[in-house]
């Protein structure tokens, strides 16, 4: 699969991106590993501290640039100042900020750095919302793993079960 089928692909995607205080991503991120939280299906992968920095980011602008990579299937930054009307080192300003939060990818290949873009569509989660507190979390896996004890569960078959909810395809 080439650059551009895999950068077509993803940018059909919807992205989700959320907004949460520096403190509470840490808090988020210390449950995750101690295993107190599992993350699931269209949970944000992008986070902004605030609106402000996300619209920063996010502006029309930034969105048209990279549905123009896209479509264009635009290889270099000289392609795309001619695309835009933008000047290469706001491209590729704005372009390493993007790939800080994962809203794109540097490629690095032979001759230039490609840019695949992981999703043109956002969808925005502010604060907690749409994200269960970590006991919420807790409290699912505690479930099903009493399900399974009483169902007599093997642990592989234990473990398709939590994949599967953690996914979101399951409900408990």
């Amino acid at each position: 699969m080439s650059i551009h089928d895999r950068e077509k692909k993803r940018a059909e995607k919807v992205l989700f991106v959320g907004i949460l205080s520096k403190e509470e991503q840490e808090r988020r991120d210390q449950a995750i590993a101690r295993g107190q939280y599992v993350k699931i299906k269209n949970e944000p992968k992008v986070w902004f501290e605030s609106r402000m920095s996300m619209e920063q980011v996010l502006t029309p602008e930034n969105i048209e640039l990279l549905r123009i990579i896209v479509r264009r299937k635009i290889q270099s930054l000289p392609e795309l100042e001619a695309a835009t009307g933008r000047k290469t080192t706001n491209i590729a300003r704005t372009l390493k900020t993007m790939a800080r939060y994962g809203i794109v990818e540097l490629v690095n290949t032979e001759e230039v750095v490609q840019t695949v873009v992981c999703g043109t569509k956002f969808e925005v989660t502010v604060g907690q919302d749409g994200v269960p507190p970590v006991e919420d979390t807790r409290e699912k896996f505690k479930k099903i793993h009493r399900k399974a004890k009483e169902a007599g569960m093997t642990r592989a078959v234990l473990a398709k079960l939590v994949k599967k909810v953690r996914r979101g395809g399951k409900k408990i």
